[in-house]
């Protein structure tokens, strides 16, 4: 199993550890034409509003959008401040053209490390099966 450390550099030096399984990885990653991160003071949430050439969040944590970047779910990731789950944020962002799903994911994963200085560190960790 990949496990992935993520940091987050900057006011706090906040790191989370998540486990996941294969990562794609360009030299340039793709980014959005236009993307907004905003915190939510609206206290309104909504499901994720994706389209071929644009990316909306309304009341996310962190923790579900580093879930979709990566393509992993809840239990994969671990530690990490408590603020990763309850902090909520607004994401409003437009690409230039359509783009498929994983290039999607490649830009969020972008905008996340720019905006959030969201940063990975990627090991290898032995994982016990259940019977």
């Amino acid at each position: 199993m990949v496990r992935a450390l993520i940091r987050m550099v900057g006011s706090a030096g906040l790191m989370a550890v998540l486990s996941c399984q294969g990562f794609s990885q360009s030299a340039v990653p793709p980014v959005f034409e236009v993307a907004s991160i905003r915190p939510n003071t609206s206290g309104l949430s909504a499901p994720l509003d994706i389209g071929p050439n644009r990316f909306g969040a309304m009341g996310m944590s962190l923790d579900v959008l580093i879930q979709w970047a990566y393509d992993m779910r809840d239990f994969q990731i671990a530690g990490g401040p408590d603020w990763l789950k309850s902090a909520r944020y607004d994401v409003q962002a437009k690409t230039d053209a359509p783009v498929s799903q994983n290039q999607m994911r490649l830009m969020l994963q972008a905008l996340l490390a720019d905006r959030c200085h969201l940063q990975l560190h990627r090991d290898t960790k032995d994982s016990q099966g259940t019977n």
